[in-house]
């Protein structure tokens, strides 16, 4: 609330009364910005967007933040006229580095479970830690981890290897009797029967 002042004279036994209407100083505001952002006043972290609060008159800086992009900010002039506001702030701007992706034999590439394409392939994708997986019918996935940084271009090459698979073998089985007796006996069939 804004300060109240005011002079008053009082003489002996004598009771003023006075009766103050105080001002308020102060907005309720709401500062939005793009999905997965993250708010900052004056540099102090307020959580996810959309945030709503309080604010004292005075000059604000209002920010969003998200992994992998360049913040983006506001500079607000504060004043109890503006309860009730929305700002909106702009969205961050991604940064960029590049993947270059190959294989042998050509595959397919997907980033963080996302299918992008087929090797070769290269893609600009937003800078930090991504999951890259190759992968082709018969072959073993290739997995691996790469950092993104802007403005470089990370190379991947994998030699898919084809997938073993569990030797299946047939059997062929003869009952034979002798005498009271009965016995199975099973035996694998070699290719050349």
């Amino acid at each position: 609330y804004k300060t109240h002042q005011e002079e008053v004279t009082i003489s002996d036994n004598q009771t003023l009364e006075i009766s103050p209407k105080l001002i308020a100083d102060y907005a309720s505001v709401t500062i939005a910005s793009s999905e997965n952002t993250y708010i900052y006043i004056n540099g102090q972290s307020k959580g996810k967007a959309p945030w709503k609060g309080d604010l004292a008159s005075g000059v604000y800086t209002f920010e969003a933040r998200k992994d992998g992009h360049r913040p983006s900010e506001i500079s607000v002039d504060i004043n109890p006229d503006q309860t009730g506001k929305k700002y909106e702030i702009p969205a961050p701007k991604p940064i960029y580095g590049t993947i270059d992706v190959q294989s042998t034999p050509s595959a397919d590439v997907y980033i963080d479970n996302v299918k992008i394409g087929q090797t070769p392939s290269e893609e600009n994708i937003i800078i930090g830690s991504h999951q890259v997986s190759i992968r082709k019918e018969g072959y073993n996935n290739y997995n691996t981890t790469v950092k993104i940084s802007e403005g470089t271009t990370e190379k991947i090459t994998a030699n898919l290897q084809e997938r073993k698979t569990q030797s299946q073998t047939s059997y062929s089985s003869k009952t034979n009797t002798n005498g009271s007796r009965m016995y199975t006996v099973r035996y694998p069939v070699s290719d050349s029967n």
